[in-house]
């Protein structure tokens, strides 16, 4: 009996140490998947790759806090330990909520545009949409990952 169980711990620190490159991969499969539905062309292949970047970014701060349990602050090199674990669940929960909200309301700008564009009408408020959405919720986090704050970047102040 004593077999099955150390397996199952080998097969969970492997995906432990694994996370951080699958997450990624899931999220270029995504912008894989979402160019096969833009139309040809520079600027729908710069977005669909933009979109790429991002989920494949979120992906690793998914895999690196909810499955390795680090800090995103300075590139995850710090280890969250048990009792600040619930805070950082808290946010770090509350954060991947608000950023896959703004790629996801991305994603749908830029589809949106695509399909005006297929029916010949004018794609400017999808446009609009994802350029709205997309630097805003980058810069939450990288804001998190770089500085520990997911707000740097949007604040007005000089310091």
């Amino acid at each position: 009996m004593g077999n099955g169980s150390e397996q199952k711990s080998e097969g969970k620190r492997i995906f432990a140490c694994l996370s951080p490159l699958l997450f990624p991969a899931l999220g270029f499969i995504i912008g894989v998947v979402l160019s096969m539905f833009l139309p040809g062309g520079g600027w729908w292949g710069l977005a669909a790759k933009l979109l790429m970047v991002c989920y494949g970014l979120l992906g690793w701060a998914i895999g690196v806090c909810f499955i390795q349990q680090k800090k995103l602050y300075c590139g995850a090199t710090q280890t969250i330990n048990d009792d600040e674990w619930p805070i950082y669940a808290r946010r770090y929960g509350y954060g991947v909520a608000i950023v896959l909200s703004g790629f996801l309301l991305s994603t749908i700008g830029i589809l949106g545009a695509a399909i005006e564009t297929s029916m010949g009408k004018s794609p400017v408020f999808g446009f609009m949409v994802y350029f709205f959405s997309m630097p805003i919720t980058f810069s939450i986090l990288v804001g998190e990952i770089g500085w520990g704050d997911p707000w740097k970047f949007l604040k007005c102040s000089p310091k």
